[in-house]
């Protein structure tokens, strides 16, 4: 949905697909990730329809938590090839990650954690433009969202990353290489259960995780572009794109901008002030979800709202300037309103409330020039509340407050 509908730019190319079945998709590499048990159990009704699981589990010594064992495969010749036909030699490589058994309160039973990492690590070493399949063995249903959810976390949306052909730079007499696009990555994954051949997801919950999967991405993707590529003005406009591909007001999905000097008029002034330095001005965005039946109108007693803050680069201020290493990754303070606006769309598409859903975005850039808030300035927000500035580094707290106080009044 995401590369389709929102056409982002510099992307990884690496296109991610939940299969309802769990079958062989003909990769040449293949993930097999479960407890070392599950996998075993997995295997005695899974090896004849995945060509090579039997032999990388055979060559697994115990104590190992992943193995990785390059399987030949002997696939017979057509029924129609002529005679004496040789069968096709095709090398697949099959590796089994074992999950840790141990687990807490903090990690759900079939490890996130772990099968991000695991993912992160292995997918690296892949060259672009791979074809690779991913089977996710578990017990239960209910164990599928978390996993899918860790593997759409370890695989990046963003990406400027190129590939360079110094052929084609020498062929035109030229020192500088050449950049191409990164070519397109597929990834199937594909959830079985360890103790039985039935299928393992119904339509509906496949249908969760890739909406879920899909806002996970979205908002990786946000929080990963830098500043020049998503400055407040790129952020809202990237909102009413995804407005548009939710269906737009026909589909129940409104949305108001709230910008510059329309924020003093609204009384937005924390918000406002928070990133009156900066070239693109602070922006309050508000996305509406009404499901069928209900009236936008609705009292806020009847509605949800999400608030997120979304500090597209945080400086520190005027009083409080970062230094170079404290600065670095400060394009990351507008992770909340990403991951509202990813929260956002996945309950428009997957129609998760019977009431009105509000996503309010604070989008500001706190940066430092002579119209910078000071210390010792005194500000009145939304609530009407005064707010005397004495750390011009605690802008969130700022914006959130203007945010949730325009939220209780929508």
């Amino acid at each position: 949905m995401i590369g389709k509908f929102l056409k982002l730019p510099h992307t990884s190319g690496v296109q991610l697909v939940f299969s309802g079945e769990d079958r062989d998709h003909g990769a040449p590499s293949v993930f097999i990730l479960g407890r070392r048990s599950r996998i075993q159990r997995y295997a005695q009704h899974a090896a004849d329809k995945i060509p090579g699981l039997a032999g990388a589990l055979a060559v697994m010594r115990d104590g190992e938590p992943t193995t990785i064992s390059h399987v030949v495969v002997q696939t017979p010749a057509p029924p129609n090839a002529p005679p004496n036909t040789p069968p096709t030699t095709t090398t697949r490589r099959i590796t089994l990650c074992f999950l840790p058994c141990t687990a807490s309160r903090y990690n759900n039973d079939i490890r996130p954690d772990a099968i991000a990492e695991i993912i992160a690590r292995h997918c690296r070493l892949l060259p672009p433009g791979s074809f690779f399949e991913i089977h996710i063995v578990i017990d239960e249903p209910s164990q599928a969202l978390p996993a899918g959810l860790a593997i759409a976390k370890a695989l990046p949306l963003y990406s400027r990353k190129s590939l360079h052909s110094k052929a084609h730079a020498h062929a035109h007499d030229d020192n500088k290489p050449t950049v191409s696009k990164n070519p397109a990555s597929r990834i199937t994954v594909c959830f079985g259960l360890a103790g039985s051949p039935r299928k393992a997801l119904e339509e509906p919950q496949l249908d969760l995780i890739e909406a879920t999967a899909d806002g996970t991405r979205l908002a990786a993707y946000l929080v990963d572009a830098p500043c020049e590529e998503m400055h407040t003005d790129l952020f809202a406009t990237q909102c009413r794109v995804m407005a548009t591909a939710l269906g737009g007001e026909a589909n129940g999905v409104f949305m108001r901008v709230i910008r510059g000097e329309e924020l003093l008029e609204t009384g937005l002034n924390l918000l406002y002030n928070v990133g009156k330095a900066a070239e693109h001005p602070s922006n309050l965005v508000v996305l509406t979800y009404v499901p069928p039946g209900t009236r936008p109108d609705e009292s806020s007693s009847s509605s949800f709202a999400m608030v997120g803050k979304g500090i597209v680069f945080d400086t520190g201020g005027s009083s409080c300037v970062k230094t170079v290493e404290g600065m670095r990754g400060m394009k990351r303070d507008m992770g909340g309103a990403a991951a509202v606006l990813g929260a956002f769309q996945t309950i428009v598409r997957q129609r998760l409330c019977r009431y009105p859903v509000h996503a309010v975005l604070c989008l500001a850039e706190n940066q430092v020039s002579e119209k910078a808030t000071r210390i010792d300035d005194i500000l009145v927000g939304y609530s009407g509340k005064s707010v005397e500035i004495n750390n011009t580094d605690a802008e969130g707290r700022l914006v959130i407050a203007d945010g949730v106080s325009y939220a209780i009044r929508i």
